[in-house]
C-alpha cells in the first residue's frame, strides 16, 4: 500500500473521533460519570438510535423502522438498530425460515413485535401471530407494524393461556414458535397440547429463576422430548470492528451496547420435530 492511500486511510478512521470531542459539552462529559449503569446504557442507546435514524442498519431486519415511544424503558433499542440483539437466536429462526420454507411466525411474549415485525418486513413470512400481556405493548406491535407499511398480516392477542385454541389450528402446526414468557413456559407446557405442534419448530428462551426451576425445567424437557429433537441455541459474539458507527464510542460504552442486562447467561432451546410433515404452499 503506498503511503498516500495508508495516510488516507487512517484520517478516514480517525475521522469519527475527532468529530465526537465537540459532540458533548464539558459539563456533560463530567456529569457522565456519575451516571448509573442502568442510566448509561440508555443513554448510549438512544444516541444510537438516533444515529440510526430509527431504522436497524445491519443483519437480517436490515431497515426496518423501530418506534422510540413505544420501546420502554429503550435499554435495547440501540442493539436493535445495530442488528445486534439476541444475534444467535435471530439468525438461527432466519436460518430455519430459508431452510425450511415455513410462512407462519407465532410470538409467544411478543413484547413490542421485533420478532414478528422484522420477519414480516423482510418477507421471510407472510403471516404473524403475537401474543403479549400487555395492553401498551398489544398497541405497540400494531404501531410498529404500521410504520413499516403494514407487511403481511398480524394478530395480537393477550394471555397465550386464555387462548391456546388460537394456535390449535392445522396450519400453526407448519409454523415457527418462538416463546419468551419470563417463566411461564413451564406452565404453558403443562397446559399446550404438544401433540398438536409436534411439526411446528419451537425455540424457547428457559428462565431460571422460577421457584423449583429443576425440576420445572426437567419436566419441559421431558414433555418436549416425546415429539421434538431438542438442541441449544449458541449466543454470538460481536466483532465491534464491523460496526463502523462505534468507533468513537468509548470501550464501556460499545460493550453496553452488546449487553442485553440479563441477571445471568440466558438459555435457548431449539425444538425440531422428530417427524416431519411440511406443507410449503402454507
Amino acid at each position: 500500500m503506498k503511503i498516500e492511500e495508508l495516510i488516507a486511510r487512517e484520517r478516514d478512521y480517525f475521522k469519527p473521533m475527532h468529530e465526537r470531542k465537540n459532540f458533548y459539552s464539558k459539563e456533560s462529559l463530567e456529569s457522565f460519570g456519575n451516571e448509573t449503569v442502568r442510566e448509561r446504557k440508555l443513554r448510549v442507546s438512544t444516541e444510537v438510535y438516533d444515529m440510526c435514524g430509527g431504522c436497524v442498519s445491519n443483519g437480517p431486519f436490515k431497515d426496518m423502522k423501530l418506534s422510540k415511544s413505544s420501546w420502554l424503558p429503550g435499554l435495547d433499542l440501540g442493539s436493535m438498530c445495530l442488528g445486534l440483539y439476541e444475534r444467535g437466536l435471530l439468525d438461527s429462526i432466519v436460518e430455519e425460515l430459508n431452510n425450511s420454507g415455513r410462512r407462519l411466525f407465532i410470538d409467544i411474549g411478543a413484547a413490542d413485535g421485533y420478532y414478528a415485525i422484522g420477519l414480516l418486513s423482510t418477507e421471510l413470512v407472510g403471516r404473524a401471530i403475537c401474543f403479549e400481556l400487555r395492553s401498551i405493548s398489544q398497541e405497540s406491535i400494531v404501531n410498529n407494524w404500521q410504520i413499516n407499511n403494514s407487511p403481511g398480516s398480524i394478530e395480537v392477542y393477550g394471555d397465550v393461556l386464555k387462548n391456546l385454541e388460537r394456535i390449535y389450528h392445522p396450519e400453526c402446526s407448519n409454523a415457527v414458535i418462538l416463546i419468551d414468557i419470563e417463566g411461564v413456559e413451564f406452565e404453558l407446557f403443562k397446559q399446550i397440547d404438544l401433540s398438536l405442534l409436534q411439526n411446528a419448530v419451537i425455540y424457547i428462551e428457559i428462565h431460571n429463576w422460577v421457584e423449583n426451576f429443576d425440576e420445572k425445567y426437567e419436566e419441559l424437557l421431558i414433555s418436549a422430548d416425546e415429539f421434538f429433537n431438542i438442541e441449544i441455541v449458541k449466543s454470538k459474539l460481536v466483532d465491534f470492528d464491523d460496526i463502523p458507527m462505534l468507533r468513537s464510542f468509548t470501550d464501556d460504552n460499545r460493550f453496553s451496547l452488546y449487553s442485553e442486562s440479563r441477571p445471568c447467561a440466558m438459555r435457548f432451546l431449539k425444538l425440531t420435530p422428530k417427524n416431519i410433515l411440511i406443507d410449503k404452499k402454507q
